[in-house]
């Protein structure tokens, strides 16, 4: 629409004018701008001074990094996902391409899958060590130091596996293949009690992306095109 496009190049001269300035906030602060009470059924409202009109959208149809990702609200539903933004995710690019990748949605070549040497698979053990079980991460308690020690617990015991894996793939020769994990923390920016706020009745614990508790970049930069390095 006309509006739209007003809408586009005003926000591309507010980028051009200040590189300080962050993309999301921009865009947010003009289309917000006028912004009236919404009283139509299907959750639209007019914006941008008048000149456009927003909705909201499904967050299961237009998954973001958390709720497609971390919640996987696409398997509550359960519902076929229209779109998704690899947003609310850490590592940079390769934390992206990790995620698209643990989803299937990502279109490595054939050789990706049979590299040199072969693959090491292994089922991860999803335990606490004894004497370190406290607490598990609940609504209203999970700020508590118990179940913070908890989920280090439970995360360091999969660490623990992970490394061991590690050297026996580079032992072997062999290419080793990230498990899934396990974590009983949700991962964010800002303080929390155990999940990113909004996220209303998704459970804990749960199947954590890899950048949640691996620091990507760095571990994938310094083994690549080495026997051992993670898939």
């Amino acid at each position: 629409t006309a509006g739209a496009k007003e809408l586009a190049k005003e926000w591309m001269k507010v980028l051009e004018k200040d590189a300080k300035v962050w993309d999301q906030n921009a865009f947010n602060d003009l289309f917000r701008r006028g912004n009236r009470p919404s009283t139509s059924k299907d959750r639209t409202f007019s914006c941008y001074s008048g000149k456009c009109t927003c909705g909201i959208l499904n967050v299961a149809s237009f998954g973001s990094g958390h709720t497609f990702f971390v919640q996987r609200q696409y398997e509550a539903v359960p519902h076929e996902p229209y779109v998704l933004h690899a947003t609310f995710q850490f590592s940079g690019t390769e934390g992206k391409r990790h995620r698209m990748r643990e989803a299937e949605l990502w279109l490595d070549p054939p050789e990706y899958y049979d590299p040199p040497g072969g693959l090491l698979v292994y089922t991860p053990t999803w335990m606490v060590p004894a004497g370190k079980i406290k607490m598990l991460p609940r609504e209203k308690v999970a700020a508590k130091k118990l179940a913070t020690d908890t989920h280090f617990a439970l995360v360091h015991y999969q660490l623990g596996e992970l490394r061991r894996a590690m050297a026996l793939a580079g032992a072997l020769g062999r290419t080793l293949v990230l498990p899934p994990l396990l974590c009983g923390y949700d991962r964010w920016w800002a303080p929390h009690t155990g999940k990113i706020p909004g996220s209303g009745s998704w459970t804990l614990p749960f199947l954590c992306p890899a950048d949640h508790v691996l620091d990507l970049p760095p571990m994938l930069g310094a083994l690549k095109g080495q026997n051992g390095m993670p898939k």
